[in-house]
């Protein structure tokens, strides 16, 4: 269904495409006929004037576009590179390595499913409370139902209900599980893992692992933040079974991964009055996030209704996770909780759509 969807667009697209040339040569011939006659009934005097004119016209038009150009560029340089202040992301080096399957550090441990985890995974969970209030959303469980035009593809989970202790720092687990059902399983296959630790303090990320099985593709990577020495080290693994080492500087004392990063904007102290700005890093690059606050709207789903914030994060003017000209929009509740009620990407044909349809809130609750 979707192929045919594709060609009868393309199709309508094509036609567009041969009319409006047609269309717009019939109208451009038709209108140089009615000069043509035009000039011709009219005296050559009075030609010779309309040509000094036009001619006197536009010399006038060409000298005051030059000056309004000239007094707009600097105004119009400096617009831009405020803006770009906000959004480009940091030149960052990175130092890559292949690795040797048969010496491999010891940090390199795969589960029995073959895939590459973080040591955080194996962290055991900490029964001690760190120094202030737990998060309103630790100890919850949300539930999702992810749909494409009018399918329902596949469910997904993101829990939050563990305090981990590496002997150093307390951390928060995020984590989420992406699978397609049955049915879209025999044409695209998908069971996705992502786990995020941010801090307890929930100032900053300390690592994050993202583990992706989609069709025939495979990926797996991890990586820790060092804040003492402001780098990471990330280890890559891809489809092949290859592995990578990644070590990455970032500047700040502060940064974020894409997962803990919605959990920052979940945070009560942070306001969503107006656009929120925050450090991410991902994969090689560090970028300036930007969260725009779109309004409020009223959501139902088949977990209730809510009232809700809309935000959508941005990076360097385009929507984070997807490609320029589409976005990613969040639905918040407009309270101190801040559930996400339902995530929207915009895809090449409709977009996609997670609505949450159970959930268990926080023990803080």
């Amino acid at each position: 269904m979707k192929k045919y969807l594709i060609i009868f667009l393309f199709f309508v697209f094509v036609i567009s495409c041969e009319n409006t040339p047609k269309q717009n040569l019939e109208k451009e011939l038709l209108l140089n006929t009615k000069q043509e006659e035009t000039i011709k009934e009219e005296p050559i005097v009075k030609a010779e004037i309309k040509e000094e004119k036009q001619e006197t016209k536009t010399v006038s038009t060409n000298a005051l576009k030059t000056k309004i150009k000239q007094e707009e560029k600097p105004v119009v340089k400096e617009t831009i590179k405020q803006e770009s202040k906000k959004v480009q992301p940091t030149e960052i080096k990175t130092t890559e390595v292949k690795l040797d399957p048969k010496n491999l550090p010891k940090e390199i441990v795969k589960t029995d499913d073959g895939r590459l985890t973080h040591p955080w995974y194996f962290m055991q969970i900490s029964t001690a409370v760190p120094q202030g209030t737990k998060p309103l959303w630790f100890g919850e469980e949300l539930n999702y139902k992810i749909s494409w035009a009018f399918l329902t593809v596949g469910e997904a989970t993101i829990k939050a209900d563990k305090l981990l202790y590496n002997g150093k720092e307390y951390a928060y687990q995020i984590e989420t599980h992406a699978k397609s059902y049955s049915v879209i399983d025999k044409m695209f296959k998908v069971r996705d893992i992502n786990m995020s630790w941010i801090k307890s303090d929930l100032s900053k990320s300390l690592g994050y692992w993202q583990s992706v099985r989609e069709g025939s593709y495979k990926r797996d990577e991890w990586l820790n933040f060092d804040y003492k020495n402001n780098f990471y080290n990330m280890y890559k693994q891809n489809k092949k079974g290859e592995l990578y080492k990644y070590t990455t500087p970032f500047t700040g004392t502060e940064v974020f991964d894409v997962l803990s990063a919605l959990y920052y904007v979940r945070n009560p102290k942070i306001s969503l009055q107006d656009t929120v700005y925050f450090d991410i890093v991902n994969v090689n690059k560090q970028y300036p996030l930007k969260v725009i606050v779109h309004g409020k709207e009223k959501i139902k789903t088949k977990a209730g209704t809510f009232d809700c914030i809309i935000v959508e994060p941005m990076i360097n003017g385009e929507s984070i996770f997807v490609v320029k000209g589409k976005s990613l929009k969040v639905w918040l509740t407009d309270d101190e909780y801040r559930l996400p009620v339902k995530l929207e990407v915009e895809v090449f044909i409709g977009s996609v759509k997670a609505e949450l349809y159970s959930y268990k809130k926080g023990s803080n609750l």
